[in-house]
């Protein structure tokens, strides 16, 4: 029987894991850490805080000739939009969200899992 790359003997010196194992070293971890950290940082400052941002100025009444004027308002701004059926189509473009939430959340990982035994 032919040993595989990673059970085989290490040309580094290195001692090979099955990866079959599951332990990873430590350094492993603290480098991927550190390599997502940028990635984390970006993502707060490109959607998370725009997003806040947004949320508490919709909030905001705005004055023409002053700009936003800091003092919330509340939901009011948003009164109207509801009324007037807004609400209805938001519940529509949602529902269209489950049939590929659901694909995702449940098909994949059992394609995934039936791959993985085959």
């Amino acid at each position: 029987m032919a040993m595989s790359a990673l059970e085989g003997p290490s040309t580094t010196g290195a001692p090979r894991r099955s990866p079959a194992s599951g332990v990873r070293p430590t350094w492993e971890i603290v480098l991927g850490f550190a390599l997502m950290t940028p990635a984390v940082v970006f993502f707060l400052g490109s959607y998370v805080e725009p997003t806040i941002w947004t949320v508490r100025t919709s909030l905001e009444p705005l004055d023409a000739s002053r700009g936003w004027t800091g003092v919330p308002e509340g939901s009011s701004n948003y009164d109207v939009a509801f009324i007037g059926g807004f609400g209805g189509t938001l519940r529509f473009a949602l529902s269209l969200l489950g049939l590929p939430l659901v694909a995702v959340a449940l098909v994949a990982p059992a394609i995934a899992c039936c791959a993985h035994r085959a």
